[in-house]
């Protein structure tokens, strides 16, 4: 005899100086796995908050996006499973295949859906919705040719990801430069570009060679540049400085409906778009840049 409790505890966080998560903070029944995916999503989410925050390049209040964030998550898990529940112990096949074909996003994990807040900020994006994972595109990575999955392309280090997009990049190039040379000037740039590394760290990035492809200057972000220009249009030692040490995340777009351009980015010739996702692949933010 199994006997199911539901509920959501009223805080995920004390002081933040402890935090629960998983079946610590939100019990519910065994049905659809999601004791096992919400716990390991609510620890992803925590964790690369955790860390920009003991390295001391996020501010302590990152933390309390963690609560906001998955406590509407829990109550969202816990509203499903009642429904869920009911329609096992009625035994009505019919009730359970609908309740799972409405809410098969939410239980494959895609389906979480976070508040404007800290991390995610409004935006001018018609085909993205911050807070959101953003749906799968493919495209010509430029280095190599080889065809990805350009949202799952690049490692998941604990990095946020900046994606350029410019239909035309020869026509958008002394834009990229005028950003790259403000940039460049910013003490932004330097108060993020990797520090000096102890023995143990040293270990880890022979351990993680390939990874330096994707931190090339800092730990925090990595630059991604998006276009339908074709190769031949596009020379790897005409990219602006901010965006040389990136050669890994050029990417092509000659995909139509499945690629970069119709799926995430809207703009037209005259613009360049920015889109920031977090180091768990939602989406932070989206901006156009009109161009004179």
């Amino acid at each position: 005899i199994y006997r199911v409790r539901q509920g959501v505890t009223t805080s995920f966080i004390d002081r933040s100086r402890a935090f629960i998560l998983g079946d610590a903070s939100h019990t519910h029944s065994a049905n659809a796995a999601q004791g096992m995916n919400v716990s390991m999503h609510d620890s992803w989410n925590l964790g690369w908050k955790l860390a920009l925050v003991i390295k001391n390049i996020g501010s302590p209040k990152l933390l309390e996006t963690f609560e906001e964030e998955r406590m509407k998550v829990a109550h969202d898990l816990i509203n499903f499973d009642k429904v869920h529940t009911k329609a096992f112990k009625k035994g009505d096949p019919v009730e359970l295949a609908k309740n799972f074909e409405q809410n098969v996003k939410f239980i494959s994990g895609i389906g979480a859906e976070y508040d404007i807040n800290l991390l995610n900020k409004a935006s001018d994006n018609e085909l993205l919705v911050q807070g959101t994972l953003p749906p799968p595109v493919d495209a010509h990575r430029y280095v190599d040719a080889n065809p990805v999955h350009m949202e799952t392309d690049v490692p998941t280090l604990g990095q946020f990801k900046l994606y350029f997009a410019a239909k035309d990049f020869k026509m958008r190039l002394k834009f990229l430069q005028n950003f790259s040379e403000k940039v460049q000037k910013s003490p932004f740039l330097n108060l993020y570009r990797i520090a000096k590394l102890d023995s143990n760290q040293i270990k880890l990035e022979k351990d993680l060679i390939n990874h330096k492809r994707y931190t090339p200057i800092s730990q925090l972000f990595t630059v991604c540049l998006v276009t339908e220009s074709s190769k031949k249009e596009i020379e790897l030692n005409e990219l602006p400085d901010f965006f040389k040490p990136y050669k890994w995340t050029v990417y092509l777009d000659d995909q139509g409906e499945r690629g970069p351009f119709q799926k995430w980015f809207s703009n037209s010739t005259d613009s360049v778009s920015l889109l920031i996702l977090r180091p768990d692949g939602y989406i932070g933010g989206s901006k156009s840049f009109g161009i004179d």
